[in-house]
């Protein structure tokens, strides 16, 4: 968690285009492991168990916000899997 409010607070006005590309990659690592950590914790615990912890909905809540961000990345930037027909 620490690591992902260090990494957010490193861009800055000017940043060459490679550090960006660095940054966006590191933050997308961090939120892949912290989905990892969603799905164990929903697994061992069962989706009910999971919603009823307070500090678990506020965690989930921002791992679902976050998978949405980055699908929308992909979906709108042209990456990703190509769906259309020939």
């Amino acid at each position: 968690m620490l690591l992902n409010v260090v990494l957010m607070c490193m861009p800055y006005a000017g940043q060459s285009a490679a550090y960006s590309e660095l940054l966006e990659t590191l933050g997308n690592v961090i939120s892949v492991i912290f989905m990892a950590e969603m799905a164990l914790k929903l697994t061992g615990l069962g989706c009910a168990n999971y919603w009823a912890d307070g500090w678990n909905k506020l965690d989930g809540t921002i791992v679902i916000l976050s998978a949405l961000d980055m699908g929308l990345t992909i979906l709108l930037s042209g990456g990703g899997v190509n769906l259309s027909l020939p």
